[in-house]
């Protein structure tokens, strides 16, 4: 695997770095870390689609990691997102690409303490926010997905999103929702997985939500049902920017980590509606908070959520905890600014 790494405002400080000339022979996949960047211009940006299309001359895919705001909002301006797999940070990115497998295809002895290590955190109090987000992380990144969310209804049996890994995710989600369309409702409904590697197929099957899905870089789905007492009341959804990577044991991986998601949402009693309305109102919680962070700091909503959890683990509380504090007015969003590091 090749490796790039940029910081500071690149085409000033290291341009250098930008002509990406190390040889692309033997690669199996090309990651380009921008977590340091804090200046991202056209010329920065011609210099990764110039790696693109050498890459795609070998059939190799370059991954974006760590992708800051001001990159974000040159790509989403130039409408080239699309054309770069993003991964939160270096190391997920790695864990997505890097994760071996025997010859059957068999994943090793790790990913079962990986289980053991998040079923352990659900004995006792735990923070529900922090934990869902570690199944979505670890789920990703095990399973091979570029994108993860986790669906419920609630005592309505409205479907409302509970947890997921980003933005394209969760309007995504919203959309399908909203519309009643889409891999994610027709799996609740059924109570059955539903799986398809390659969404321009099925553009007849969901008109709407495939344009969506396709322009936000996904080509494939996974929709894991979330099955109580013989209800399917939910659904973890995978999404794919290559589906063809994606193993049977990938998606047999995935929901067994969608049932932990579940009993994470269900620890608090046997009846499943109290803990999910508990959930959603401590989701609404971090959602507002997170809010407030963006409009003070003038950052965007993920930037907002990354500064809220990091607080929160520096200070050893739970994120929902730190958010009603925020809400509440116990704390200040400039206590959080002033004192927690920027990524």
């Amino acid at each position: 695997m090749l490796i790039y790494h940029l910081a500071g405002e690149p085409d000033q400080d290291t341009p250098e770095a930008l002509t990406f000339d190390q040889p692309l022979d033997d690669v199996q996949a090309v990651v380009v870390d921008l977590s340091e960047v804090t200046f991202f211009c056209s010329t920065a940006l011609n210099a990764l689609l110039r790696l693109r299309m050498d890459a795609s001359a070998r059939h190799l895919t370059v991954h974006l990691a760590g992708v800051r705001q001001v990159v974000a909002r040159v790509l989403d301006i130039t409408d080239t997102g699309p054309l770069f797999p993003r991964h939160t940070s270096l190391d997920s990115a790695l864990g997505r690409l890097a994760a071996p497998r025997d010859g059957a295809g068999n994943r090793p002895r790790p990913l079962v303490e990986t289980f053991a290590d998040l079923a352990q955190t659900l004995v006792g109090d735990f923070d529900l926010a922090d934990t869902l987000d570690r199944i979505i992380d670890q789920c990703a990144t095990t399973c091979g997905a570029d994108g993860v969310g986790l669906i419920v209804q609630d005592t309505q049996h409205v479907l409302r999103d509970i947890a997921d890994s980003g933005g394209r995710v969760r309007h995504l989600e919203d959309q399908q929702m909203s519309t009643a369309e889409g891999p994610c409702i027709e799996c609740v409904r059924t109570g059955r997985p539903v799986l398809t590697a390659h969404l321009a197929a099925d553009l007849a099957r969901w008109p709407r939500f495939v344009p969506a899905a396709l322009n936000a870089g996904f080509t494939g789905v996974r929709a894991l049902p979330l099955r109580h007492r013989g209800r399917t009341i939910g659904a973890m959804n995978l999404f794919d920017h290559d589906a063809g990577r994606c193993t049977e044991q990938d998606t047999r991986d995935a929901q067994t980590f969608a049932d932990l998601a579940l009993l994470a949402v269900l620890q608090p009693g046997e009846d499943a509606a109290t803990p999910i309305v508990q959930a959603l109102h401590e989701r609404a919680a971090i959602e507002r908070a997170t809010g407030m962070l963006a409009h003070d700091a003038h950052t965007t909503v993920e930037q907002s959520r990354s500064l809220l959890r990091t607080y929160a683990a520096r200070t050893g509380q739970g994120t929902t905890a730190l958010a009603r504090a925020l809400v509440s007015g116990r704390i200040t969003t400039t206590h959080i600014l002033t004192t927690a590091p920027r990524r």
